[in-house]
């Protein structure tokens, strides 16, 4: 952590792991806060600007009640940040190279209950909720920036230093450059190797196209500024969105009925009531993403 600080790193965020069948991790030890404690102090300790905490839900082993006691203990620790997320759809920097791991969820009830603890317990506390899994202090840059309409996002999550090339480090690390996407190995022994050889420990890429490049700037102005100029993304773009999207437009009409959007052909407007379901509303223009090449 010290050496980390020393050159030149501020943020940290700290991921809680997993237990799996081929994890030697108990359920007692993921309750025992002692781990994420330490670390939190040492961040502390050497002046971080920000901490964050991941934790997923949804495992098979979770129980609503278990997930609402590691929350607890979490939030007592007094993060600056915590990003919850759902295992069916971890971020990708969890999400396995090898893309073969398969490990049991629990049950859509389960998994609504673990959801909804999260927005009950951390709004409670005081955290304010960015969107996509994302809360953070009142006043947290992100929230600022939220306010501000600055906000961004790249493949690591939310940001507020707009759009610049991101530089990931460590096993299964994710870099961003323009619309070039990079990932580390995450088998230590080849990452060593690569290394040792003074080669990039990079073990597969893809390119965002133009369709991909689309969609992704629809979710991210949703999910930082809660609201999409239309007319905008047609002009960025040279195509007509209610066409581009016509797959979508029901069920976004559907949304604007239930409340949760309000829609029209210059704008789409995330309302009070569809701010918890941002996550939803973005994963809509996900399908079919790849416009991407391997």
């Amino acid at each position: 952590m010290g050496v980390l600080r020393d050159q030149g790193f501020n943020r940290v965020s700290i991921g809680v792991p997993d237990i799996g069948a081929d994890s030697e991790m108990s359920v007692a030890c993921y309750q025992n806060p002692a781990p994420i404690h330490s670390l939190i102090d040492a961040a502390r300790t050497f002046g971080y600007r920000s901490i964050n905490v991941d934790l997923g839900f949804g495992r098979a082993w979770q129980t609503p009640e278990s997930f609402s006691l590691k929350l607890a203990t979490i939030i007592e620790l007094e993060p600056d940040r915590l990003l919850v997320f759902d295992y069916a759809r971890p971020p990708q920097r969890y999400r396995p190279v090898t893309g073969d791991e398969i490990r049991e969820l629990c049950c859509q009830d389960d998994k609504g209950a673990m959801r909804q603890i999260c927005f009950d317990q951390l709004i409670s506390a005081g955290y304010h909720y960015i969107g996509l899994g994302q809360f953070v202090r009142p006043d947290d840059d992100l929230a600022i920036a939220q306010e501000r309409g600055r906000l961004r996002r790249h493949c690591q999550g939310f940001t507020r230093h707009g759009y610049c090339d991101h530089v990931g480090f460590g096993l299964g690390g994710i870099s961003q450059i323009d619309d070039l996407y990079t990932q580390n190995t995450d088998a230590l022994e080849r990452y060593q190797q690569q290394l040792d050889m003074d080669q990039l420990p990079t073990c597969r890429g893809w390119r965002c196209e133009s369709g991909g490049q689309v969609r992704q700037m629809v979710m991210e102005r949703l999910a930082c500024d809660l609201e999409l100029d239309i007319h905008a993304i047609e002009t960025r773009y040279g195509l007509i969105f209610r066409q581009y999207f016509s797959s979508i437009w029901p069920v976004l009409e559907q949304l604007s009925r239930d409340g949760l959007i309000e829609l029209s052909d210059r704008f789409i407007s995330i309302l009070s009531a569809g701010r918890p379901e941002v996550d939803t509303i973005c994963n809509l223009f996900e399908k079919d993403l790849g416009g991407a090449r391997h």
